[in-house]
C-alpha cells in the first residue's frame, strides 16, 4: 500500500469512528474474560466453531500466508482464529 492509500484507509476509519460517536484517537479498551466464561462461550458455539474450522481450513490453503479467518460472536468476542494453511479434508 502506498502512502496515499494508507491515508485514505485511515481517514475512512476516522470517519466511521466519528459517525459512531467514538473519538478516533482513543485506545482500545480490553475486557478480558475469565477461563470459565471462555469455556462457556466455546461450549455454546461449538457447532459453529466446528463448521468454521471445516470451511476455512481448505480455503486458507489457497490464500497468502498473512491471511486469517476470524470468527466473532454477536458481541465481537473472538471465538476462533484460523491461520492454519494446510488443507484439511472435509467429510
Amino acid at each position: 500500500m502506498n502512502r496515499l492509500q494508507n491515508e485514505a484507509v485511515i481517514m475512512e476509519s476516522w470517519r466511521r469512528c466519528a459517525q459512531a460517536g467514538l473519538p478516533p484517537d482513543s485506545g482500545n479498551t480490553l475486557y478480558p474474560l475469565s477461563s470459565q466464561a471462555l469455556q462457556e462461550l466455546y461450549e455454546k458455539h461449538q457447532s459453529v466453531i466446528s463448521a468454521f474450522e471445516r470451511c476455512t481450513s481448505p480455503v486458507a490453503a489457497c490464500l497468502p500466508k498473512a491471511s486469517a479467518f476470524l470468527l466473532m460472536d454477536g458481541q465481537g468476542i473472538l471465538l476462533k482464529k484460523n491461520t492454519q494453511y494446510p488443507a484439511v479434508p472435509v467429510d
